[in-house]
């Protein structure tokens, strides 16, 4: 079975937030980023991504809320996970990052990226639109 007939999965908030998941903490328990506590519990969905589960940690000096992509290169990202799964998924097919901008491999992922000049040494990349 090729890697294609699975693509119906990357369309799936809950399949692309349990994926995720499952990186970011499989060889360690969920813990608070800030407080390293092991005390935490789920605290609710973000409206603006679909799928992807907040926690918040319960020790008296922390109570911060946090998600499994807080901490990594998509921490703060407007697009969702699936937009990023998605977009992996066609570079991994050697779909280059320019095809992908532009369209050219699929038309519901169009991403620009730019390094902001202050933002070089952490090689965080920024989105925005771009016309095609």
């Amino acid at each position: 079975m090729s890697m294609v007939s699975h693509l119906h999965h990357l369309f799936n908030p809950a399949t692309c937030q349990s994926y995720i998941h499952r990186l970011r903490w499989q060889d360690r328990p969920l813990q608070c980023p800030r407080c390293q506590s092991h005390n935490v519990g789920p605290w609710g969905m973000y409206h603006y991504q679909p799928g992807l589960q907040r926690y918040r940690c319960k020790e008296k000096g922390c109570k911060r809320t946090f998600n499994d992509l807080t901490g990594t290169l998509l921490d703060g990202s407007k697009r969702s996970v699936m937009h990023w799964i998605l977009t992996t998924f066609l570079l991994c097919l050697s779909c280059s990052s320019r095809r992908i901008a532009r369209g050219s491999c699929t038309s519901s992922v169009r991403v620009n990226t730019r390094v902001l000049p202050g933002d070089r040494h952490k090689g965080k990349k920024v989105e925005t639109r771009g016309s095609s």
